[in-house]
């Protein structure tokens, strides 16, 4: 056998800028996305980590719950701690976001001081 690897696979970022290139070539227009279709994916993404956290909390708790001989404990407490992940991990992605925004908007605001000049 050979050791030798395998070529890295283009990224989507790559992917992309070779899309615009050959619609530019074809004479086409670029396509126009919206910035809302991302944050609905964005937004899907954060219900289902948390409706996840949720029903994993639960789920382990009616486990151990059971294990112990108290299902109803177990499963309102795992409930519990599994809100409260999910909301900890809602709060952790919004922060990410708050901070990306953040950062999009300074370099816009140094790009435009820039033209300025």
């Amino acid at each position: 056998m050979t050791d030798q690897k395998s070529p890295r696979p283009p990224s989507l970022d790559e992917l992309d800028q070779k899309i615009e290139r050959g619609r530019e070539a074809a004479g086409l227009k670029p396509v126009a996305r919206p910035e809302t279709a991302g944050a609905l994916g964005k937004g899907f993404h954060v219900a289902i980590e948390f409706v996840v956290a949720t029903l994993m909390g639960t789920f382990l708790g009616y486990l151990i719950g059971s294990a112990l001989g108290q299902e109803v404990i177990g499963l309102m407490l795992g409930m519990i701690i599994g809100f409260a992940a999910g909301l900890r991990r809602l709060h952790t992605l919004m922060q990410a976001e708050a901070q990306a925004l953040d950062e999009r908007e300074r370099a816009k605001h140094g790009r435009d001081d820039d033209r300025d000049a």
